[in-house]
């Protein structure tokens, strides 16, 4: 049974997924780890506190580190020919967006493997909701010090191998059946140009978030939430504990009272904090993702 494979984790300075300032890799030989890295690179952008304050990674601490181009033939050649496993869309997307800031060619890796999509399907009680790094860990009793590249990267390995031993399936099997529907479900289309709120598309690459946008946008919302949707994305008008994407546009100052963010933009940070999978990201990144079906 196929258990040969990478798994990665990356942290960024502030919600721009191309400020990568760490990255956590782990090789996995027949199930067992093999070898490791923490890359703590210099991303040459501003740190948001908020994500200081999740990861512990300052200014300070990158300087003289690293910049991401001189760490790019290293990280080529780990994980060259390899299926690489993460957790959610996002580290593959932020990798991509790295390697389009800088004008690299794309990692050459044999497949990604998102290990959310296979926790859906593998456990019932994680289908529709509650499938992130946490309690997922919590579940499966894996030791986990969140935030952490290099700590995540170990316990996305570990779900990834609970889910063979659970379900039988294979590292290469498993690559069929992420890209299948955990159940059949159909659309509804009544209303589905005109309405913000949506069902994900059961075949895009997104499905199983849930999105929320808050702000004014480039685009109508409407229109937002149907590229999201086609994307695999459900879209809902209320911040909830489904929500896992925040989508932030420009924000209305008379609105805030005062406020520097929006009562969303605050609830998706505590539940950050709280080690919840809860992503913020501008409408830019949003669209992009969206948008990104193809390899990095």
């Amino acid at each position: 049974m196929e258990k040969d494979f990478i798994a990665l984790d990356v942290k960024t300075a502030n919600p721009s997924l191309d400020s990568i300032c760490q990255i956590g890799i782990v090789k996995f030989v027949d199930g067992q780890i093999v070898d490791s890295w923490n890359l703590i690179i210099d991303p040459e952008d501003w740190f948001d506190p908020f994500n200081v304050s999740l990861h512990g990674i300052t200014e300070e601490m990158v300087s003289g580190k690293p910049k991401y181009p001189e760490i790019y033939n290293r990280l080529k050649e780990i994980v060259n020919g390899m299926v690489v496993v993460h957790h959610t869309a996002f580290d593959k997307i932020a990798l991509s967006k790295i390697n389009e800031k800088y004008s690299l060619d794309p990692l050459p890796v044999n497949a990604w493997l998102n290990t959310a999509r296979i926790v859906r399907r593998t456990w019932e009680q994680f289908k529709d909701s509650g499938y992130g790094l946490v309690p997922v860990s919590e579940f499966l009793n894996i030791k986990l010090k969140h935030h952490d590249a290099l700590n995540d990267a170990i316990a996305t390995g570990q779900i990834l191998l609970h889910a063979i031993e659970k379900t039988q399936i294979d590292v290469l099997n498993w690559l069929i059946r992420v890209n299948q529907p955990i159940t059949v479900r159909e659309r509804d289309y009544a209303g589905y140009k005109n309405d913000i709120k949506k069902e994900g598309n059961p075949d895009g690459d997104l499905y199983g978030e849930v999105a929320v946008f808050t702000g004014s946008f480039s685009l109508p919302k409407k229109d937002l939430s149907i590229i999201a949707s086609q994307a695999g994305c459900a879209v809902d008008t209320s911040f909830t504990s489904k929500t896992t994407i925040l989508v932030v546009g420009i924000q209305n100052e008379a609105a805030l009272k005062g406020a520097k963010k929006s009562s969303k933009h605050i609830a998706a940070e505590k539940r950050i904090a709280n080690g919840e999978s809860v992503r913020i990201l501008s409408e830019k990144d949003f669209r992009e993702m969206c948008q990104s079906n193809r390899d990095i």
